[in-house]
């Protein structure tokens, strides 16, 4: 029994682009990581490269990127060029030069993908082979200093404490449990109590780490890697009621390969090569220096031609394996 038809081709998928905040879930990857653990494509442009993320005031949302999952290469184009802080056309397939594409499959944190994840990572890397591409292995980047992981929630619970003092007036009382999920609120209350002080160290940190994954990047003309790394999350592995250093951890894991293109506003992409043995996608990322957004999305295009993954979907509710 197949779900899909019981949906209309308007409903299917509830759309075929789902619009997406990198950053949102304060993990940095909250475009690319939905988009590979649901067979989806999902890019994040470059800093400042949206209109939203233009017009950004404060700490956290400096660290936003808008942006888009699609079924397509061809539909987040389009959302791209609709959103584009100056206008511009769809990028559109094209030719690619033989790309330089550096490889790896540990974190930033010093944690090895998953086999699955190393897997997918080495079918991407195959396929950009035999696309004409230059690829080797590189070492990835790292993040330095053990304070600096938590600098994304540092800034983050900072920011959102800036936000909840512009909505006190308009809700009248501060805003809590009926406005915010217990996560955000317990993120505030750790950073409000770790002081301004932590704040300007965060924002160093963050500083560095965009330095070095820019500097990387330079070196190279795409970097291949997992999406992320480690085991499927279950349902209810980011649940906001948990403790709050349950979330942190699990959320640090879960976004070891993503985190770091933000603070360097550089545009990286989740491609929907690489499947589990039960038939579940894993997703690989690839990444390039700030403002080479146009050669990505042409890398993106070209991979699809060659791999198409339109047709593959994880399995239904049911159980039920829907790749054909």
């Amino acid at each position: 029994m197949n779900l899909e038809q019981f949906q209309s081709k308007g409903e299917k998928c509830q759309k075929q682009t789902q619009k997406g905040t990198q950053a949102k879930k304060i993990s940095g990857g909250s475009i690319r990581l939905p988009a590979a653990l649901a067979g989806l494509f999902g890019f994040k442009p470059s800093a400042g490269a949206s209109a939203p993320a233009s017009a950004a005031d404060n700490d956290f949302l400096r660290l936003v990127s808008e942006g888009c999952v699609s079924r397509s290469v061809r539909d987040t184009d389009a959302y791209l060029a609709a959103t584009a802080a100056e206008p511009r056309s769809i990028v559109g397939p094209g030719e690619l030069r033989p790309l330089r594409i550096g490889v790896y499959s540990m974190s930033a944190l010093g944690e090895e993908a998953s086999p699955e994840g190393r897997a997918a990572v080495d079918e991407a890397a195959a396929l950009c082979a035999s696309l004409g591409h230059r690829v080797e292995v590189v070492e990835g980047p790292r993040i330095r200093g053990e304070r600096a992981a938590d600098a994304f929630f540092v800034v983050a619970g900072s920011s959102v404490r800036g936000l909840m003092e512009l909505m006190t007036p308009m809700l009248g009382h501060p805003p809590g449990p009926g406005e915010l999920e217990p996560f955000t609120l317990a993120l505030v209350a750790w950073a409000t109590e770790l002081g301004p002080l932590a704040l300007d160290e965060a924002r160093r940190a963050l500083e560095v780490q965009g330095a070095d994954l820019r500097a990387f990047l330079d070196g190279v003309d795409v970097a291949l890697c997992p999406t992320w790394g480690g085991l499927r999350p279950a349902l209810g592995h980011l649940a906001p009621h948990l403790p709050l250093d349950v979330l942190m951890a699990r959320t640090r894991a879960l976004a070891g390969f993503t985190a770091g293109h933000n603070p360097a506003g550089a545009p990286s992409m989740s491609v929907p090569i690489g499947w589990t043995a039960d038939g579940l996608p894993v997703g690989c990322q690839l990444a390039a220096a700030p403002g080479r957004d146009a050669m990505l999305m042409r890398l993106a295009y070209q991979l699809e031609a060659a791999a198409p993954w339109a047709h593959r979907w994880p399995p239904d509710q049911l159980g039920e394996n829907t790749n054909g």
